[in-house]
């Protein structure tokens, strides 16, 4: 009878044999370590992106929202008296402020 440990490895191997085969790994490509569509690649970058990635998500990110806030400010400013005009505006500039300060963060 297999003990529990062995079972498991066992298991454990044919699924990262069938990942390997599934995701086109060979051998040759682990040894040469340039695997850049492995199964544990694949997982890796998705659940520890590189920070290069989370700047370029928070600008995307930014420049939408900036857009969607700007038009809703001229939309809305027919119908806003000066002082509901001048805290959008000072809002829209906190907004973009706090953007900023969240991309330098990353």
């Amino acid at each position: 009878m297999k003990s529990k440990d062995n079972v498991q490895h066992e298991v454990r191997t044919k699924v990262d044999d069938f990942m390997r085969d599934y995701m086109g790994e060979t051998v040759e490509s682990q040894e040469k370590g340039n695997q850049k569509f492995g199964a544990m690649n694949l997982v890796d970058s998705w659940f520890n992106p590189e920070p290069q990635l989370i700047k370029h998500l928070i600008i995307i990110q930014m420049i939408a929202a900036m857009i969607v806030t700007a038009l809703m400010i001229i939309v809305e400013g027919q119908n806003m008296n000066p002082l509901e005009g001048m805290l959008s505006i000072v809002g829209f500039m906190g907004f973009a402020a706090f953007t900023a300060v969240m991309y330098n963060r990353f």
